[in-house]
């Protein structure tokens, strides 16, 4: 399983006390570090989690309704977005 960089917290309203709370107990054990963008939007960094461990996070989110942000995946470490396919002839 793969845990991405981004994810959303847009269709887990009503759940984001419960997520926060797994999230800084992990955090707090030095396994991960995230942070809050926009109040619906988790930045997530894997630290120290084995296999097993992010297999248990992945399924938490996934019957928590925190689903995958992918549109931030395209973007690099400093924020810029891969526009490789844009390079084209000007004609």
């Amino acid at each position: 399983m793969k845990l991405f960089k981004y994810y959303s917290l847009y269709e887990a309203y009503g759940k984001i006390d419960f997520i926060m709370e797994r999230l800084e107990q992990l955090q707090d054990k030095g396994k991960i570090e995230f942070e809050l963008e926009n109040s619906d939007i988790l930045i997530i960094r894997d630290l120290d989690l084995d296999d097993d461990e992010i297999e248990e996070l992945v399924d938490f989110f996934d019957d928590n309704d925190v689903v995958p942000y992918l549109e931030r995946e395209d973007e690099d470490e400093d924020g810029y977005i891969d526009d490789d396919f844009l390079d084209y002839d000007d004609y």
